[in-house]
């Protein structure tokens, strides 16, 4: 119904410009109109439909559709999450330049995912025109990627914008309708919703319910970049983190209206983010590593690193070998740590701490501490085992 009214007032605004009607006549189509929306339940009644278990089979349920597969689903809300200056911006505004251009361009997300093609309208309040030129110019020059059509990816730069405003949201219905846009980017979720309880659920499910109204009526996907709760516990640091949903920020309501989640965060790798992912549509969540380049580097600005299971695995597999070959320079003799460094070309941090994964399962005996200390097969060692 929201469309019909849009469509209806530019009828009426370029009738009346055009000349082409009376007021008398504008009168009578408004009214027409509007007793038309009436009658099918867009005024003033609720219309909704019952969906009957015992019919199941004839549901006529839209098929599933993809901005980015498995990750961002179309016409979905969804969050992507980040501590401050974990590169949530300029990770958006690398997926927009790709969607912008996906069928022209035929490529991958990250080098890994396929995306369709959207028009995208991004609310930037925290960077100012300089940072995002600077941030599009360089991720194009990275993967050889041309700017995207006009019109396909456009920016409102650091307006003050508010979901909680009726002129605003006025405006930003118009201004999707007219433009055809279909990809929403909301930078970020706290600057959008200016002196609001992000813990209060009342005063969320207030702006959740402005997402909602946006999403049903445009059938538009948001994308609301928003920031995770400050790490608590002892020896907790940023890049210590595993990307978690309910790490979001504030009341659960927003977890709740969320259809689909990207969540990052750092890593002791410098330049390697993990990535965890979740939507309703579907059982997968991926959990992947993608790799950042440096500024000016000339290779791809974000590269997908594999997944963070498998990689483990590997990690785990080399750790097994690794062990086994200190344990096999260990030998039956006594032999000095430097002697197994040289033998094993591993470093010292990495050796000592094999040499006390195998001194705690029986495998080793040792002589002496720290630098002095000696190392021997144990008399009867059991087999190496697989315990990471």
């Amino acid at each position: 119904s929201l469309r019909q009214f849009l469509q209806l007032a530019e009828e009426v605004k370029t009738k009346c410009f055009q000349g082409e009607k009376t007021a008398d006549q504008v009168a009578t189509v408004i009214s027409k109109t509007l007793s038309d929306i009436q009658a099918r339940g867009g005024i003033g009644s609720a219309k909704w439909t019952l969906w009957d278990a015992a019919d199941i089979e004839e549901w006529k349920v839209p098929q599933l559709e993809w901005l980015v597969e498995p990750l961002i689903p179309k016409g979905g809300i969804g969050f992507m999450s980040a501590a401050p200056k974990d590169r949530k911006s300029l990770l958006t505004v690398d997926l927009t330049l790709h969607l912008a251009q996906a069928i022209s361009a035929g490529r991958k997300w990250l080098g890994e995912y396929s995306c369709g093609r959207a028009k995208t309208l991004y609310i930037a309040r925290e960077d100012p025109a300089r940072r995002i030129k600077e941030r599009a110019s360089e991720i194009c020059d990275s993967y050889d990627l041309s700017l995207p059509e006009k019109g396909q990816l456009q920016f409102l730069i650091r307006e003050r914008f508010s979901l909680m405003e009726p002129s605003h949201i006025a405006w930003i219905k118009r201004t999707l309708l007219e433009g055809g846009f279909d990809f929403l980017v909301l930078d970020v979720f706290n600057r959008m919703t200016p002196g609001l309880d992000e813990n209060s659920a009342k005063e969320m499910a207030q702006a959740v319910s402005v997402l909602e109204e946006l999403n049903r009526d445009l059938n538009v996907t948001i994308l609301i970049l928003d920031h995770t709760k400050k790490p608590i516990g002892k020896n907790t640091r940023r890049d210590n983190q595993n990307p978690n949903p309910f790490d979001l920020k504030g009341s659960v309501a927003k977890y709740g209206a969320a259809d689909f989640m990207v969540c990052l965060s750092r890593t002791k790798i410098l330049g390697r983010m993990q990535v965890f992912c979740e939507n309703k549509d579907t059982d997968e969540h991926p959990h992947f590593f993608v790799d950042v380049s440096p500024k000016d580097s000339g290779q791809p600005k974000f590269e997908y690193a594999g997944e963070v299971a498998d990689l483990a695995e590997d990690m785990k597999r080399i750790g097994e070998t690794n062990r086994q070959r200190v344990l096999d320079a260990v030998g039956e003799a006594w032999i000095e740590r430097e002697a197994i460094e040289k033998a094993v070309g591993l470093s010292r941090s990495t050796i000592s701490s094999h040499l006390k994964k195998l001194k705690e399962k029986g495998l080793i005996e040792v002589d002496g501490t720290n630098r002095n200390a000696k190392y021997r097969k144990a008399s009867k060692p059991d087999d190496i085992d697989s315990d990471g």
